[in-house]
């Protein structure tokens, strides 16, 4: 099983090299994507189209995606964030909603919001997940509302300025409050798509310079594929 895995991620990392990605289509048969400008790639428009297409769920919520909100879940244990009822919790750049509702799953909580740059992601959401509120949402503008609980996940590598989003995210969160964001591990992620690539060390040197005076944690999931942040934003007063 290791030696399939390590022969996946060994194709994985060729086909992106060649500024390629591989999407699967429901007969098995797979379709290939060139990415040669990342700008591009991350406009709205494209985001929509990408949303508006019709085997996205099949195409994109696959067993690796799974397994890695599986992971996520296991790392608000690990780093001691507790759900409950009574909190305000919100998934940044939610897309389809996914990871809200495994989180769910695993916690029990009932209310929850959503937040995407891309209306067409709303849609999608809305209707798969009518029990949790969504909402269109510009990652460097302000937001009125603030969360106990922020998820940002596998998003900031999209973004021309990751360092202004970060602080307003950072913004939105309570005192007290819990941010868990992770991005690609840009030693083994090279695909053209992406902006932003953080080593491991890289990663925590942003979040040290972003996160000043907070307590935080970072460290890599999925087989050290994806770097986290597990940041406590500390109570003034």
């Amino acid at each position: 099983m290791k030696l399939i895995f390590a022969v996946k991620n060994y194709f994985k990392r060729i086909v992106n090299k060649l500024r390629y990605i591989i999407i699967k289509k429901n007969n098995n048969d797979y379709r290939w994507i060139n990415v040669t400008n990342a700008i591009k790639h991350n406009s709205l428009e494209q985001m929509n189209e990408f949303y508006k297409d019709d085997n996205l769920l099949t195409n994109y919520i696959d067993k690796e995606r799974i397994e890695f909100y599986e992971e996520v879940a296991g790392l608000t244990k690990k780093a001691n964030i507790n759900f409950s009822q009574d909190m305000a919790i919100v998934d940044i750049g939610c897309g389809t909603g996914h990871l809200l509702y495994y989180l769910k799953e695993e916690y029990g909580f009932q209310k929850a919001t959503g937040l995407d740059y891309s209306p067409e992601a709303i849609k999608v959401a809305k209707k798969l997940f009518p029990y949790f509120d969504f909402y269109e949402f510009d990652i460097y503008k302000n937001w009125d509302n603030k969360y106990d609980i922020i998820l940002c996940t596998e998003v900031l590598e999209h973004l021309l300025y990751p360092d202004l989003a970060f602080a307003n995210i950072l913004s939105m969160l309570n005192d007290g409050g819990s941010l868990v964001i992770t991005v690609p591990n840009g030693r083994i992620d090279t695909f053209g798509g992406h902006i932003n690539f953080w080593s491991p060390e890289s990663w925590d040197v942003f979040i040290k310079t972003n996160a000043k005076e907070q307590h935080f944690e970072t460290g890599t999931i999925q087989n050290n594929s994806i770097n986290y942040a597990a940041i406590h934003k500390i109570k003034v007063g």
